[in-house]
């Protein structure tokens, strides 16, 4: 506090030096340096004092209280009788509350498989289901497993004149609505507002060659919407890019496009089309 007070004396004195210069002085390019001279310190006094101020509310603060208050809460529920209590207890007491205990069958899942826990069933008996279920090949969740994607017999028509290779390389795709002299998306994303508007899926190539057969595909939620299937002839390496403009516009949900090239998925890309509100 004490230095910045004293660069607020020396700013002031400065500006009050130059103000006077500026009235004094018999040329006028003496006069204009003055001025600016007194502008310049006037701002830096200014810019002084607010700081100040600032130091000042953060040093008079009162200290933040960090004093961790517990509350004793009063006929609370009795704590549950462990092994170290219950050795003082009468076995009498113990027999009771095991006979008043409900034989409900418990269930447990391990493993997305149930049992019921009985007292009958015991590890033998997990045991033995988990090998039923291995042998038998079952899955905790069939569901969460999703097929492989096929490519459609419409757009499969042709028969390649070259082979592909291991070399042969497509990037991820990158998704936007408009694409620069390059061939390359501008501004890619993920996550698109429904309306009428073309959509490009930009990807390069490696090691690819004239007379290979390649498709496309666009999935909406699963369901192909559109593609198309031709016989490369674009050269080995280069960018390249599909789009699609459906005549109803995007629609929400999720889209998946794929590039197949001599009926091998090389490369997919998803994106997500939001209504208005959830796009806010």
């Amino acid at each position: 506090m004490g230095g910045l007070g004293s660069l607020i004396l020396l700013a002031a004195g400065q500006t009050i030096r130059f103000w006077r210069e500026s009235k004094r002085s018999p040329y006028y390019f003496l006069r204009r340096q003055a001025e600016q001279n007194m502008q310049s310190y006037s701002l830096a006094t200014l810019g002084l004092m607010v700081t100040t101020l600032f130091v000042a509310m953060y040093v008079f603060q009162g200290a933040s209280d960090n004093i961790t208050r517990i509350a004793l809460i009063e006929n609370a529920k009795p704590a549950p009788t462990t092994a170290a209590n219950a050795v003082n207890t009468p076995l009498s007491s113990l027999n009771n509350e095991i006979a008043d205990t409900p034989t409900t069958p418990e269930v447990v899942i391990v493993r997305g498989l149930t049992f019921n826990n009985t007292p009958s069933s015991g590890l033998a008996d997990v045991e033995e289901t988990l090998e039923r279920d291995e042998l038998e090949g079952e899955t905790a969740d069939p569901s969460l497993e999703r097929a492989a994607p096929t490519l459609p017999a419409e757009y499969n028509k042709f028969e390649p004149t070259a082979e592909l290779t291991a070399e042969t390389r497509l990037t991820p795709l990158a998704f936007a609505t408009e694409v620069d002299l390059d061939l390359q998306a501008t501004n890619p994303r993920k996550l698109f507002t429904e309306g009428r508007f073309m959509l490009y899926a930009t990807f390069e190539y490696e090691q690819m060659a004239d007379g290979m057969v390649w498709s496309w595909l666009w999935r909406h939620e699963g369901e192909v919407i559109n593609g198309g299937n031709e016989i490369w002839q674009y050269g080995n390496e280069g960018p390249g890019y599909v789009y699609l403009k459906p005549p109803t516009g995007f629609q929400p949900g999720e889209y998946v496009v794929e590039i197949w090239v001599n009926n091998e998925l090389l490369t997919q890309g998803d994106f997500f089309i939001t209504t208005d509100v959830a796009a806010q």
